[in-house]
């Protein structure tokens, strides 16, 4: 993260410009649920929070990771502007077993810049499919979405069909387009 960017974080956090309540059904994590990945300690957010003009509209957006208040997990909801205002989405649910009722956060966030990547199909871990292309070219910033040492994808802002897509970065793919999967005790839509 650079300079700017954490100085307009704390700029945007120390003058509560931009405050933030959690959507119905979602917390912020606590600070017992952020301690089992040290290398959260990386990160001035924790690897929890995304601060960018994620829809390419020229308007400030931002990105969580929230813990539920309805199932034992986590989400991605996005804080997006839109032409009547700020509205939220949910990318991603991870939707843990209920014999685990005190799962810690287990995925990361952070900005996937403006720029290009190579695709987990185009590294060759697997054919790429219709949706899919070898290289991915981010023109707004992105939410970069990662299980700690594992599977990494890209949210990014599709601007054809004004909705997010996700990319595999990695090639551990867990994604909402497939049946759940299990990602350890937790399964993922």
């Amino acid at each position: 993260m650079t300079i700017q960017k954490r100085l307009a974080l704390l700029l945007l956090y120390s003058t509560n410009c931009f405050p933030i309540e959690p959507p119905d059904g979602w917390r912020f994590p606590t600070r017992n649920e952020l301690s089992e990945k040290s290398l959260r300690n990386s990160s001035p957010t924790k690897y929890t929070n995304v601060v960018g003009d994620l829809n390419n509209d020229d308007r400030t957006d931002q990105a969580f990771l929230f813990k539920s208040t309805e199932f034992k997990g986590e989400g991605l909801p996005v804080y997006l502007s839109s032409p009547s205002g700020y509205v939220w989405k949910v990318l991603n649910k991870t939707n843990c077993e209920k014999e685990y009722p005190s799962v810690k956060l287990a995925m990361g966030i952070d900005s996937a810049e403006p720029g290009m990547y190579k695709t987990a199909c185009g590294k060759g871990h697997w054919e790429c499919g219709p949706n899919e292309s070898e290289t991915l070219i981010l023109e707004a910033p992105g939410i970069w979405h990662f299980t700690f040492e594992s599977a990494e994808s890209i949210w990014y802002w599709d601007k054809n069909s004004d909705e997010f897509r996700q990319i595999f970065i990695s090639d551990e793919p867990v994604t909402t387009n497939r049946p759940a999967r299990p990602l350890g005790n937790c399964y993922v839509y």
